[in-house]
């Protein structure tokens, strides 16, 4: 594995939003934190890699304020 990637906290509903799929290369999958003030999730690259990609959405509906 050439990467090291680690969440705050998972909203994993029945196995569909774990940390696994933030890195999975899959477009049509995606990981979700808890509703929290400052979520974050850090990836880090033990080699140089080709990174074409990197998507973030924000979930307003759950946004704590």
């Amino acid at each position: 594995m050439a990467y090291e990637a680690t969440v705050d906290s998972t909203f994993d509903f029945r196995g569909s939003y774990g940390l696994e799929n933030a890195v999975d290369e899959d477009t049509g999958t995606a990981a979700k934190t808890k509703s929290e003030k400052n979520p974050w999730l850090t990836v880090t690259l033990s080699e140089y890699l080709n990174i074409s990609r990197i998507s973030v959405y924000l979930d307003i509906g759950t946004c704590v304020t």
